[in-house]
């Protein structure tokens, strides 16, 4: 999987309204926020749609889609912006009306008329929305077969990659699919290898053509097939050895692929963690996160993966590879003390894409920490504890209580043995996600005999 196939979830959504920067906690909802609060900012945007500057109106529709269904009376306006002939408006278009949610069905039917249309622009952008809505607009998928013998080759593209994001619900179009995994047009293949490959277990006849691209000649087709093959999970369990032999590829994205399609795989893998574990030291770093990620998805021996991880968590030189790491970490160890700390401190890391997935990734630990009554050492409490502020912090949660079995006085920890001093005393314990429960563990010590 690449680099620009993670969604981060925010903490926060930023809306810039008539110049205005508007900050709305992701939690907020129509209940609390209604389509007449809104609609003096809605106005505005629709007219900004219609600016001669095309920067403007892309921004506007991002700001549109950011509202999602409140701003639903854009809906019109947006499926115009379609035809825009800038393909920037276009993309973010489509990408804002996708975020409105509750008018999914009524978006599809007016984009089905846009199908058919006669000028290209407007099917592409169509077949474009489609795909980014996938699998609810799987009733359309018999108008997206039509298109793929379209004229205009962006259109074909488009559509192709609409089936893909329907899924196996679309699985109608696969023996159209495979005829284009001949195309002359490498991007074609790619595209139809994708889409095939989303289409899972419905496509297991198309695995024997991937796995004899993996040894082909050219890089770029072994790439495209280890990509597919990424999304066929076990479907594609027969390719594991000639991928294994691919973490060797001479071409970097070829090894880094090959992990990715690997680490799908998840415990059927097995026999791939020595050599992912050497590509920990791999001269290219993209190779070096997706073998991160590929060892915390095959969950192999902890004894084996995890000194490796935390090796390449503490001193990678990239911060991408190191929260990479520290993720694969929790995967083997669930509440590991010392990749949640690492988290914390990417959490702050200068790069926004390493920032966001360690938000993320914390934020997605605390949750499972409220979903459970969680056991911690005391070592494991201790620096979770010391170091949750920052969490907060970075994440923009709200400050609540945390018990572990201390006695508090107006927030306050005034007697709370288990906790190193500096995490006790100064209202640290209130600075913890709400009814977050953690229960105290004594040292197991073995009896004699």
């Amino acid at each position: 999987m690449s680099m620009f196939q993670h969604l981060f979830q925010r903490m926060r959504k930023v809306l810039v309204i008539g110049g205005m920067l508007v900050l709305l906690p992701t939690q907020f909802s129509q209940a609390q926020v209604r389509q007449s609060d809104v609609a003096p900012q809605v106005q505005q945007l629709k007219i900004k749609l219609k600016h001669p500057n095309p920067g403007i109106r892309s921004r506007a529709a991002t700001s549109l889609g950011s509202l999602g269904d409140l701003a639903k009376g854009a809906i019109p306006n947006l499926l115009a912006l379609l035809k825009d002939p800038d393909i920037g408006v276009r993309y973010s278009a489509a990408s804002a009306l996708v975020e409105m949610k509750g008018s999914t069905k009524i978006i599809i039917s007016q984009l089905i008329p846009l199908l058919k249309d006669p000028n290209p622009i407007p099917r592409g952008s169509a077949a474009l929305t489609i795909g980014q809505i996938g699998e609810p607009a799987k009733d359309v998928v018999p108008q997206l077969i039509v298109l793929l013998n379209d004229r205009d080759s962006r259109v074909r593209g488009y559509a192709i990659y609409a089936l893909g994001k329907i899924g196996e619900p679309a699985k109608a179009a696969i023996p159209q699919l495979i005829p284009l995994l001949k195309d002359s047009n490498t991007t074609t293949r790619a595209s139809a290898a994708i889409a095939l490959g989303n289409m899972g277990n419905a496509a297991r006849e198309v695995v024997p053509q991937f796995i004899s691209w993996l040894s082909d000649p050219d890089p770029e087709l072994r790439s495209i097939a280890a990509n597919a093959l990424s999304f066929m999970g076990a479907t594609a369990k027969d390719a594991i050895p000639p991928l294994i032999l691919l973490l060797k590829d001479p071409d970097s994205v070829v090894r880094g692929d090959a992990a990715g399609a690997l680490g799908s795989m998840r415990e059927l893998s097995k026999d791939a963690v020595p050599q992912l574990i050497v590509l920990l030291k791999d001269s290219n770093e993209v190779v070096r996160w997706q073998s991160a990620a590929a060892l915390g998805a095959i969950k192999a021996s902890v004894k084996e993966v995890a000194p490796a991880l935390r090796t390449s968590m503490l001193q990678d030189p990239q911060p991408y590879v190191r929260v990479k790491a520290a993720i694969a970490l929790l995967e083997l160890e669930e509440f590991s003390s010392d990749a949640i700390l690492q988290l914390m401190i990417l959490s702050k890391s200068l790069d926004e894409l390493t920032q966001d997935l360690a938000v993320n990734e914390l934020v997605d630990f605390i949750k499972k920490l409220k979903a459970k009554q969680v056991q911690l050492s005391d070592d494991a409490l201790n620096n979770i504890v010391s170091g949750l502020p920052q969490v907060l912090k970075a994440t923009g949660q709200d400050s609540l209580v945390i018990n572990v079995g201390c006695t508090l006085v107006k927030g306050t920890v005034r007697h709370c043995p288990r906790l190193h001093p500096q995490a006790r005393g100064t209202g640290v314990l209130r600075a913890m996600i709400k009814s977050l429960r953690f229960v105290a563990v004594p040292p197991v010590t073995e009896s004699p005999g």
